[in-house]
């Protein structure tokens, strides 16, 4: 029933990013902001710095263009940022176009997660670490 006020929130509180210079998972402070703290403490929610995401999806990934990534508590997203990000650097090395890239990461890099509101946040985040780098 307050689906239209949540909605204005999201949009006054991504107006504040730059999208055309993402380098992390930007979405996690808004979905933060939105979440009842009580809320994400019974649920168990915890967030993982984006330089710590980062260096486990390398030091685990080690063949970003073969190997399968899920994260089953993916939150907002921030390790499925990260391994894409992975995926395409190791794509651009090995001369790989933006839609074989594209292709490689709907197949290998995936999340889930039991909040509805994560799972929206974590779906626009997979889509915005396939920008340009």
């Amino acid at each position: 029933p307050s689906g239209d006020g949540l909605v204005l929130k999201i949009a006054r509180q991504a107006a504040r990013f730059d999208l055309s210079a993402i380098e992390s998972d930007v979405l996690k402070g808004l979905y933060e902001s939105l979440i009842d703290p009580a809320q994400r403490h019974e649920l168990g929610e915890y967030y993982t710095p984006d330089w710590l995401a980062s260096w486990v999806v390398k030091e685990a990934v080690s063949d970003p263009l073969e190997q399968r990534v899920i994260d089953p508590a993916c939150g907002s997203g921030t390790f499925l940022f990260q391994a894409i990000r992975h995926l395409s650097e190791a794509a651009d090395k090995a001369g790989l176009g933006p839609a074989d890239t594209i292709t490689r990461a709907e197949e290998q890099i995936a999340g889930i997660d039991i909040h509805p509101v994560a799972v929206i946040f974590a779906r626009a985040t997979w889509l915005l670490a396939l920008l340009p780098i």
